[in-house]
């Protein structure tokens, strides 16, 4: 499929990191795109463009002259969305942050603004949990679960998430989650993050669980005990994050990536399920990237959105489905 024709070039930031360059890897794949990277590290090449989230003031000369930036970078903040709004620009963030429900963001602009397009828990997984919710009115219970892998991939911002998965409080019961092959039923442990509460706005009159566990099963066993004992909480942060090593570029590796959403009715019987399965974390990442992007593309063809837009309510699930690899499986299951 081809761009639009206006659509010539995206900016990858945080392109110098593990994510940031396998998203920029699948968007050069592409063939008629124009790629450039943006970081904090400079370099002498002619694809790359000075930006740090952290200095506002690097943003807007970052954006010149680019139709769409995608963001892998975490920023509590999302100053992004602001210069992008106000410079009409437009942008994509598939990064971990996650913007609260009313959380204000400036709207002085004409420019678009995409939240929450990840793979995951939010991302697709909500346009899933949207269209599940959708289909049984009845659900009172909506769960998302993510098996990852230490093997795999896993940048500062993948080590951030699972540290804040597995150490915030409350420790909530665990979940026995039935994966597809070759991962099988885990039980999962809980994840009091705010990702959750926007997965409650789907369900407002239900209950959303949001579940973690980890394709190794001697590593799961560990966190599982740690977890039972608290201790995990008295773990240095440094253990999961690494310290302040700085983030690069990583090869895409092919561990499986197990994904699941289901909705239960008051009951607690499960009314449907469904399984999303891909070859590594972060190769599945890029997949679901394109497809966003894709999807707004085809978006923008009959409307103009504008402002901060969360992708779980810009777009349904079919928008998302008509552009994803074949490398990405979505099941129901029976």
């Amino acid at each position: 499929m081809k761009f639009h024709p206006w659509m010539t070039s995206v900016l990858i930031i945080g392109g110098q990191g593990a994510l940031g360059s396998i998203v920029a890897d699948a968007m050069r794949e592409r063939g008629d795109l124009a790629v450039l990277i943006g970081g904090r590290r400079a370099e002498r090449r002619k694809d790359f463009r000075y930006v740090d989230l952290a200095k506002p003031e690097t943003i807007a000369p970052a954006l010149a002259g680019v139709d769409f930036a995608i963001s892998t970078v975490a920023d509590p903040q999302f100053e992004l969305e602001r210069v992008v709004v106000e410079t009409g620009s437009r942008s994509i963030n598939i990064s971990s942050a996650v913007l609260p429900i009313g959380g204000h963001v400036s709207l002085r602009g004409r420019g678009l603004a995409i939240v929450h397009a990840g793979l995951a828990p939010l991302g697709l997984q909500a346009l899933i949990a949207k269209a599940l919710v959708g289909r049984y009115p009845e659900a009172a219970r909506l769960e998302v679960a993510m098996c990852f892998s230490a093997r795999g991939a896993s940048g500062p911002q993948g080590r951030e998430f699972a540290y804040a998965a597995l150490t915030r409080l409350p420790f909530e019961h665990s979940r026995e989650i039935g994966f597809s092959a070759p991962i099988g039923r885990r039980r999962c442990f809980s994840a009091a993050l705010p990702e959750r509460e926007i997965l409650h706005a789907l369900i407002p009159e239900g209950e959303a669980g949001v579940y973690v566990g980890f394709a190794e099963p001697i590593i799961h066993r560990a966190l599982a005990a740690l977890r039972a004992t608290r201790l995990i909480r008295a773990l240095p942060r440094s253990l999961f994050t690494g310290g302040a090593a700085k983030s690069a570029p990583a090869i895409a590796t092919t561990e499986p990536m197990r994904q699941w959403v289901a909705v239960y009715d008051a009951s607690g019987r499960r009314l449907a399920a469904t399984v999303t399965e891909g070859e590594g974390d972060y190769r599945s990442t890029a997949i679901v990237t394109r497809a966003f992007l894709d999807a707004a593309i085809e978006r923008l063809k009959t409307r103009k959105p504008f402002g901060v837009q969360s992708a779980e309510r810009l777009f349904d699930l079919a928008d998302l489905t008509a552009h994803l690899s074949a490398d990405l499986r979505i099941r129901d299951l029976a």
